[in-house]
């Protein structure tokens, strides 16, 4: 069924909002971990490529895939969220002496099967948290990812990538504590749990 021009520019708000479940759902069915692929597949989908100020806001996704988690997925999700917190308490263990904590969607019950967990550490050199994995025997891929803390410059910051019970955890190395980076997807500065209030949550 072919929409007019017309029609589009009239209900704008109802294709973003079907935007934006769709994507949602190719991030939880299909395994997107980028917002920018899954908007984009969505348009695809729905043929309208060509309509790009139809595409939802990050926010706007984030929105709907938590509604989404929760109507279809209820305990599963929360099943999921737990396992992967109760991985990502057994590997913190190994970085205590970086104050790790734990962020992302695994933190705020978001994450997918496919989801990495991601853990922020803190150290004066970031070499020293490469160090501390490989002297533990953790095969680690080096990455680097782009984080801004004022909304207007982004930096690259390292990231190490391990595989820990049959888990992807990328492991981001700050200098900075206090200061916590944007959030990626939503640029608001991002939560994080202290390892110690993660296990205490899990008791």
């Amino acid at each position: 069924m072919r929409h007019s021009t017309k029609s589009f520019s009239k209900k704008p708000t109802r294709y973003r909002q079907s935007l934006a479940r769709l994507a949602a759902q190719l991030i939880v069915e299909r395994g997107f971990n980028d917002y920018h692929q899954a908007k984009a597949k969505a348009l695809e989908i729905l043929c309208l490529g060509k309509k790009k100020n139809l595409m939802p806001s990050n926010q706007e996704v984030y929105d709907a895939l938590k509604d989404y988690q929760s109507l279809y997925l209820g305990e599963k999700q929360i099943s999921l969220i737990r396992q992967k917190q109760l991985v990502a308490d057994k590997f913190m263990r190994h970085l205590l002496p970086f104050e790790p904590h734990l962020t992302g969607g695994v933190l705020d019950g978001t994450a997918t099967c496919q989801s990495p967990i991601e853990v922020h550490v803190f150290s004066l050199t970031h070499d020293d948290v490469y160090i501390h994995l490989i002297d533990r025997k953790f095969k680690v891929q080096t990455k680097n990812s782009r984080y801004a803390f004022d909304g207007h410059h982004s930096i690259h910051i390292p990231c190490y990538e391990i595989n820990f019970l049959d888990e992807t955890f990328r492991i981001i190395s700050f200098v900075e504590k206090f200061r916590p980076p944007l959030c990626p997807i939503l640029r608001k500065p991002m939560q994080r749990l202290a390892h110690k209030d993660l296990n205490a949550m899990l008791e």
